[in-house]
């Protein structure tokens, strides 16, 4: 079989950008690409599907993991015999360590039928999803790009695990243990956050896998190179001992490539909206409402008519793990009200206002200029934006309402948005050729050539 690169959408969130990719190095390079999906991962086969990929080979990374294996049932038999074994977490880690070694075992028959020249992932320190499909691409010496979306820091993680995580807290005896497993413990005053907890660090450390430092993208050790989204997380990258500066590029991300600031709207939901002539809001509706949708739409209803008392109207822009249906009783809250029906990159521009849970989205709409907010109803807290004052942290609907008030004045918002434009130009970088770029990237690591190159020549 002709060599391919694999990209491998380990996350629903990868499906745009990877589709992007796929497409350029088709269109550019003398390489097949494939793109890589686990059988029980849902919500990116959904993603994809969303996607035109007619053209496009999708391979199927399937496998079937027990719910309960033979080793866990001999467990439950002893526990009914003796009592006190912690059968909750041997279950779990007999379970990781399953699913960690399935990963992998199915990750290696794959690379040897596929034989990609190079691997392209969102992220490297997923235990049972992208871990062990590294550890695999090394054993068969397959390089690894990494370009993720996301845009979590050092100190993000540490925060977050502070504030939300209690199994990541430790002290005493466990403080101890932590940092003989692959934690990535660090000491914080008088206690250990942990990155992995420690039936995690154990099931990783059973198996085989090293983590060198998983609190920054890329550290896991198991990377070749690393395309950022901009300078300021190429800056935090290479602050770390063990990358070098030629081995981190500054890229962009491709799902923003189709960003045509002066293009009408064309998505349906948009097109309506903005054809009322207010100015449009839109609301990236946070995935974590998604999981109770019933509750949530009561909170969301709040704010959606705060934005429309105000004179917006309002495009609902939901996560790719998301479902419209559990959301259209928002469209009954009067106002103009609608979903978009394609990606946020792609309708994006059109903002005069955007508001977004803690997420990179926030970047995009700062690189553009858009005025914007964070909303935390459910005090997440989180320090993502926190040294970011041009981006405020909305905590209930009466203060979208305040914040919407404010910026219905053109100047306000005007302004707003030239401090996001100051904030975010050295987090994001967009010149319509990110994902020609990667590909760029991955024909330099892969060692294939480019279709003009390879055509033989004419006289």
């Amino acid at each position: 079989m002709k060599s391919c690169v694999l990209l491998y959408c380990a996350h629903p969130t990868a499906a745009h950008p990877y589709v992007e990719i796929a497409k350029a190095l088709a269109e550019q390079f003398e390489i097949r690409p494939v793109l890589l999906v686990r059988s029980e991962d849902v919500s990116a086969h959904r993603a994809l599907a969303q996607h035109r990929l007619s053209e496009l080979p999708v391979h199927t990374l399937s496998g079937v993991i027990p719910a309960l294996g033979p080793g866990q049932r001999l467990l439950g038999r002893l526990n009914r015999m003796v009592g006190h074994i912690p059968i909750s977490q041997i279950r779990m880690l007999s379970t990781l360590v399953y699913r960690i070694e399935d990963c992998r075992a199915r990750s290696l028959k794959m690379l040897e039928s596929l034989t990609p020249v190079l691997a392209v992932v969102p992220d490297d320190r997923r235990p049972s999803v992208t871990l062990p499909f590294l550890d695999a691409c090394r054993r068969r010496q397959v390089p690894v790009l990494l370009h993720s979306g996301a845009l979590l820091s050092s100190p993000y993680n540490i925060q977050t695990r502070r504030m939300a995580r209690p199994g990541m807290v430790l002290r005493g005896w466990r403080s101890v243990t932590a940092r003989w497993l692959p934690t990535g413990a660090r000491a914080v005053g008088d206690h250990t956050v942990v990155f992995f907890d420690l039936v995690t660090a154990l099931a990783i450390g059973l198996c085989g896998l090293k983590v060198r430092n998983p609190w920054i993208m890329g550290g896991s050790g198991y990377v070749d190179h690393l395309a950022t989204q901009g300078e300021a997380e190429r800056s935090e990258i290479l602050a770390d001992p063990g990358w070098k500066p030629a081995a981190v590029s500054v890229i962009g991300h491709p799902s923003l490539d189709g960003l045509d600031l002066d293009a009408p709207a064309s998505d349906s939901g948009a097109a309506g909206l903005v054809a009322e002539g207010r100015p449009l809001a839109i609301f990236a509706v946070p995935q974590q409402f998604s999981d109770a949708p019933n509750f949530a739409v009561m909170e969301l209803r709040n704010t959606v008519e705060a934005l429309t008392n105000a004179g917006f109207g309002v495009l609902l822009s939901l996560h790719p793990k998301s479902r419209r249906e559990d959301f259209e009783a928002l469209l009954r809250c009067g106002g103009p009200v609608d979903f978009a029906d394609g990606p946020l990159a792609h309708i994006l521009h059109l903002a005069d206002l955007f508001i977004a849970s803690y997420s990179s989205t926030i970047s995009w709409a700062g690189s553009l200029g858009i005025a914007s907010a964070v909303i935390d109803f459910h005090e997440e807290n989180s320090p993502l934006y926190k040294e970011v004052a041009a981006v405020p942290v909305l905590r209930a609907p009466s203060e979208v309402a305040e914040w919407g008030r404010s910026m219905a004045d053109l100047h306000r918002r005007k302004h707003a948005g030239h401090a996001m434009k100051a904030a975010f130009e050295d987090r994001f970088k967009i010149n319509g050729n990110a994902a020609r770029d990667l590909a760029a990237l991955c024909a330099d690591l892969g060692g294939f050539r480019s279709k003009q190159t390879a055509s033989p020549a004419t006289s």
